[in-house]
């Protein structure tokens, strides 16, 4: 049974709004999975959180940083690596339980796809609800209000200042992409910004069929916030 903790730490790892603060909110992520002492993220050569410590008894970082038994989690992008994530043992222990190491591989690959996103939408001249992202949905079977949702999703906005933009309840912002999935042919938050992005498969055109593929993405990658 998972606790309340872990699960809030999955869901942070999932969350890429907002995405300028994503690579050291994701890494953080990362480490709570794992109760490790402190990290330090390296991207693209350049420190992005050096000698991080973790928990909150105030110590100084530096203090707990020790080179045993530390984990060097490469993150990468298919063939190209972008950077390390070095995660220090528990403070009440030397070196990561196998479990913990296991969990924690699994959770840098998350961790770099979900990064590889925010990069090449960042990138991307469809970011900031260009005329690319409106023309896109302009061919599509959206009404009016949801290709609103969807551009301000695209601009990078957390679901709660989409509602206040709309004037709409979070709830019905969430109700929106229920029904937004379906008729782009994806499946999460995460896939419907990569398309738009320019990352991904276009999106379904007005009278095309969405994809037959079924899948439980959409709860895994965390549509709330």
């Amino acid at each position: 049974m998972f606790s309340s903790d872990f699960l809030h730490d999955l869901d942070a790892l999932t969350q890429l709004d907002p995405v300028g603060t994503y690579a050291e909110r994701g890494a953080v992520a990362v480490a709570r999975l794992v109760r490790a002492g402190a990290l330090e993220l390296v991207i693209d050569g350049q420190s992005a959180a050096a000698a991080k410590a973790m928990g909150t008894d105030g110590a100084d970082g530096h203090e707990a940083i020790t080179q045993e038994g530390v984990m060097a989690l490469p993150l990468r992008l298919g063939p190209q690596s972008r950077g390390v994530l070095r995660l220090h043992p528990p403070r009440d222990a030397q070196k990561f339980s196998p479990e913990d190491a296991r969990l924690a591989r699994w959770a840098a690959r998350l961790y770099a796809r979900q990064f590889g996103y925010v990069t090449r939408f960042a990138a991307s001249p469809a970011r900031g609800g260009s005329d690319g992202v409106h023309a896109a949905l302009a061919r599509t079977s959206l009404s009016p209000r949801e290709r609103e949702v969807v551009a301000l999703l695209v601009a990078g906005r957390p679901t709660r200042e989409i509602a206040a933009r709309t004037g709409l309840t979070v709830a019905t912002i969430h109700t929106y992409l229920k029904r937004i999935y379906p008729k782009l042919g994806v499946h999460s938050r995460v896939e419907l910004v990569a398309r738009l992005a320019g990352t991904a498969q276009p999106v379904a055109r007005r009278g095309a069929r969405p994809s037959a593929r079924r899948g439980s993405e959409a709860s895994r990658t965390g549509d709330g916030s």
